[in-house]
Formats: C-alpha cells, structure tokens, sequence
C-alpha cells in the first residue's frame, strides 16, 4: 500500500479486516466497561470480553505467548 492509500482504494482485504477487527475489538471493551463499571480482576475483564467475541461468532485465542526478548 503507498502512503496516502486508503485499504479500499488497494482491495487490501486483509487490511480491512485487521482494521474492523480492531473496531470491534474496541467496542466490545468499552461496552464491558460501560456494564460492567470499573474495580474487576483483570480475569473478568478478559472473560468478559471472550463471551462477547464468542457470542459474535469471532475466532480469538486467550493468553496467546508471545517472544518477548528483554537483552541480547
């Protein structure tokens, strides 16, 4: 994509979804949030959101590791 471009503008589909994914990402965070209020464990902030992706029908994997290099 060249700077400036838009993912539709290119059919970058894969874009396109990375970005809606995002958004719905957000959403689902913010409607927890806003039911839900502040004060929880962080391990009903992550089971909250997982009910709602899984009841969007939403592919997702909890608690995925990750390479984290700290020194060399």
């Amino acid at each position: 994509m060249l700077d400036g471009e838009s993912p539709t503008n290119n059919g970058d589909t894969e874009s396109m979804q990375i970005i809606e994914l995002t958004r719905e990402g957000i959403r689902i965070e913010v409607e927890v949030h806003k039911h839900s209020g502040c004060g929880l464990l962080e391990s009903a902030y992550e089971i909250c959101p997982s009910y709602l992706l899984r009841m969007r029908r939403v592919r997702y994997e909890r608690q995925k590791p990750i390479p984290v290099i700290i020194r060399k």
